[in-house]
């Protein structure tokens, strides 16, 4: 895979399902790196959210430029030279919190509620880390960036790198680019706007190595990532054994039978009434074993081979004592997932191994406990999935390159929270999306002559720029229904569509096939992605760290709510 296609995968893939390897593997790098260094890129951009400790500045900022804090590798950091590693490793911890997933959302919520009431991070003990507070842990950050920093730069120097044209030109205009971003946030000098994001040590000259180094080594970071290549062998090799499933997908329907609802219907436990006349239930053991049993029952019941299709499964959930009094717009039915992968499908193993099975066909059903840990590893039984097979894809459908232009629906009126558009309001975009697809049946039809009317006529402010082109799509993009189920399907290059979806009519013209299959593209990213961590892992653990002076880095930092 080139360089240019590595880019445009990983872009893609954005919006692609992942494989439980891959989410390991960015939990992984992301302890290695704690923080995208992107966004130390972009702090020039973002008002300050640490308040530091007050001390005369100008003594305090000759104390901090001259304190060796600490060395990494071969290089003395000063105090000021470590708090640019410190405060952004807060700065990018606090903004990038809510996007974060799996093990970290608990740790981060629990920071920042405590946080929120501005409690100094030296006061705050960090989870799981004995005797270990947050701005320890904050620290600990610091000093692994600036490892990753440092062993970047001199890889990238070493090896002659350039940085991009636009790059080189900030850097070659910084003083003047850092006093703009001063004066939009309201500081009559530069040294004030430095010293207010960065504590009393910071001043041009470091700030501009500091920035320096970041921006060759995060611009080689993605240099060296996008030029990582494989041939076909190499995918086939990695997916030999028990891996070649991890890139299947799978269709099911299920069903899940929660013990709880029994409780209710079966009108089990004991009310009492509290002073105030207020009536709670509490189950005993017996109860709940009552419950569980009936919502076994009724699983089984349904999980029978004869029930071999969404249809007849539906008509049996309907038939339960349980389900019999509901309305039929009440009524549950199965829910059928479509392509979900096999390493994301859910954390329930005995789920995965079943429907991953060899012999596993289409129509095949299941009961499988559904069971949650508490946190002495007990295990409770909740419920019960019943479960249809339906089918296995194995992912060779190469990723489809699409244009198309949108012409939106305009007018409707809101009902209940959506926009309904009338039958002539939808027939006048369908007509405008006709005449433009007449417009283009009197070109030549080639790529350039629609990529050219979409540029013109599009309504689509997120692809009109460059011609309604999305690239790379497959059975598990983040796009409607309608637009995606025509991008997948089986089409010539040139071929031309109208379809309709939620947002208007979209004129479709399927531009080709891409050189990987949607199979190798995750191959490839997990691939890639072990590749890079090995490289990146080299050049880190040979750079060590030793502590000389911390004492000047200010531990007392409250991020303000």
């Amino acid at each position: 895979m080139s360089a240019s296609d590595k880019k445009r995968l990983r872009k893609e893939q954005n919006a692609t399902a992942l494989t439980e390897k891959q989410l390991q593997a960015r939990k992984e790098a992301k302890k290695l790196k704690t923080y995208t260094l992107t966004f130390v890129l972009a702090m020039v951009l973002v008002i300050a959210i640490v308040v530091g400790v007050v001390v005369t500045p100008l003594i305090a900022g000759v104390i901090h430029r001259n304190t060796h804090a600490v060395t990494i590798g071969n290089r003395e950091l000063s105090t000021a030279d470590l708090s640019y590693y410190y405060v952004d490793a807060i700065s990018a911890f606090y903004s990038d919190f809510k996007n974060t997933y799996g093990d970290y959302a608990e740790v981060y919520a629990e920071f920042l509620d405590s946080v929120m009431p501005n409690i100094p991070l030296n006061k705050h003990p960090y989870k799981d880390e004995e005797g270990k507070t947050w701005a320890d842990h904050f620290i600990e950050a610091a000093k692994t960036n600036a490892k990753w920093t440092f062993a970047l730069y001199d890889e990238a120097i070493a090896n002659g790198f350039k940085i991009s044209e636009d790059s080189q030109k900030f850097l070659d205009n910084f003083e003047s680019n850092m006093k703009m971003y001063a004066t939009m946030y309201g500081y009559s000098s530069l040294d004030g706007y430095l010293r207010n994001t960065y504590g009393d040590g910071a001043d041009l000259e470091s700030y501009q190595r500091y920035y320096t180094y970041s921006t060759y080594a995060s611009e080689y970071s993605s240099h060296y990532f996008d030029g990582i290549e494989f041939k076909d062998e190499d995918y086939r090799t990695h997916e030999q054994g028990d891996k070649f499933k991890e890139y299947n997908s799978y269709s099911y329907a299920s069903y899940y039978v929660k013990s709880n609802d029994y409780l209710t219907f079966l009108k089990l436990g004991t009310v009492t009434k509290d002073d105030a006349g207020k009536e709670s239930t509490t189950y005993s053991d017996d109860d709940k074993a009552q419950a569980l049993a009936a919502a076994k029952k009724d699983a089984e019941a349904m999980g029978i081979a004869d029930n071999n299709t969404v249809e007849k499964l539906n008509a049996a959930l309907a038939a339960l004592d349980i389900n019999k009094d509901k309305k039929d717009d009440n009524k549950p039915t199965f829910t059928e997932t479509e392509f979900a992968l096999y390493s994301t499908l859910s954390s329930n193993e005995e789920l995965q191994k079943w429907l991953s099975s060899a012999d596993r066909k289409t129509g095949d059903v299941t009961v499988i406990e559904s069971k949650t840990t508490d946190a002495d590893d007990k295990e409770t039984v909740t419920g019960y999935h019943v479960v249809l097979f339906l089918d296995v894809d194995e992912n060779e459908r190469k990723l489809a390159d699409v244009r198309h232009i949108l012409v939106k629906f305009t007018g409707g009126k809101t009902e209940n929270g959506t926009t309904v558009y009338s039958d002539e309001e939808k027939a006048a975009a369908k007509k405008k999306a006709e005449d433009i697809l007449s417009e283009y049946n009197n070109t030549k039809m080639t790529d350039a002559d629609f990529e050219k009317l979409a540029k013109e006529k599009s309504e689509d402010t997120g692809t009109k720029a460059n011609g309604g082109l999305i690239e790379g799509i497959n059975r598990d993009s983040a796009y409607v229904e309608s637009f995606l189920n025509w991008s997948i399907a089986e089409h010539k290059p040139g071929d031309v569509e109208i379809i309709e979806s939620e947002y208007g009519y979209h004129i479709m013209y399927y531009k080709g096939d891409q050189e990987l299959s949607y199979r190798d593209s995750m191959i490839d990213a997990v691939m890639t992605q072990e590749a890079y961590e090995k490289w990146e892992t080299g050049l880190t653990e040979k750079i060590k760290d030793v502590d000389v002076n911390l004492s000047g880095i200010d531990t007392k930092y409250t991020i303000a709510g």
